[in-house]
């Protein structure tokens, strides 16, 4: 596929490819496919070069390169519409295939509010048949698509959701990842209006794709160093998504 050299439009991601800087190196998220790409440093450095510049600016080597990218789905030119096709160069399991462990599950009755456990089967249920059939951008767009407005800071009400969201998965006994979990949590905060943010962080050598929540004071049940260890690919809480353009 290629582009007239006298277009005016602006290089930029895919509507649905989200990216972050790990190492160095940049890695993206798309969300149609639930597929990760990496990219060494020089495609890296190479790739930020051209983000935001108009393709008629492009040299000839660098117009080629960005063709080559745009019909891979991964970027594209303002006003323009790619097919997306990632066979050539998926390098890794999506976002779905990464399980979470439950760790220290321990929960007290005593968090039981029947609200938030009736809530949590449901969408725990909801987020399991998305992870079945791969529809990870339909459960992102339902996180972002939120009221977030008058959202209030209550990181203890926040862990009371994820004491019954525990329940919930304790009671319907099926394994659960990490990314329904985080969105069954969010969710829940989202619609009773507890500020928290949904987060995706990635890193390679090995890979690994983790999703997890955070309130006021940091992570929520996890490891309170994931935010420093892992680079942000996602992230939804009403303010502004991690976007490598924001680097």
């Amino acid at each position: 596929m290629s582009f007239d050299r006298k277009g005016s439009g602006v290089i930029q991601w895919g509507s649905a490819v989200k990216a972050a800087i790990y190492n160095g190196k940049i890695v993206v998220l798309d969300e149609i496919s639930n597929s990760f790409v990496f990219f060494d440093e020089v495609q890296s450095n190479s790739i930020l070069s051209v983000l935001g510049k108009r393709f008629s600016e492009l040299s000839e080597e660098e117009s080629s390169s960005v063709n080559d990218l745009i019909s891979h789905g991964l970027i594209c030119i303002a006003g323009k519409t790619t097919a997306k096709n990632f066979q050539d160069i998926i390098t890794s399991k999506g976002a779905f295939e990464c399980d979470w462990a439950l760790g220290d599950s321990k929960t007290s009755l005593s968090s039981f509010r029947p609200r938030y456990f009736m809530r949590a089967i449901i969408l725990l249920l909801l987020a399991k048949r998305c992870s079945n059939k791969g529809k990870l951008h339909g459960l992102f767009q339902t996180l972002r698509s939120s009221p977030f407005d008058d959202m209030v800071a209550d990181d203890k009400e926040l862990t009371v959701i994820v004491s019954n969201v525990n329940l919930a998965i304790l009671f319907l006994w099926r394994k659960t990842k990490c990314l329904e979990f985080a969105y069954t949590v969010a969710r829940i905060a989202f619609i009773h209006k507890i500020k928290c943010r949904f987060v995706v962080g990635v890193q390679t050598h090995p890979f690994i794709s983790h999703a997890w929540v955070e309130g006021e004071n940091g992570v929520v049940f996890d490891r309170k160093e994931l935010p420093e260890e892992l680079a942000k690919i996602v992230s939804i809480s009403g303010i502004n998504e991690c976007s490598i353009e924001n680097f």
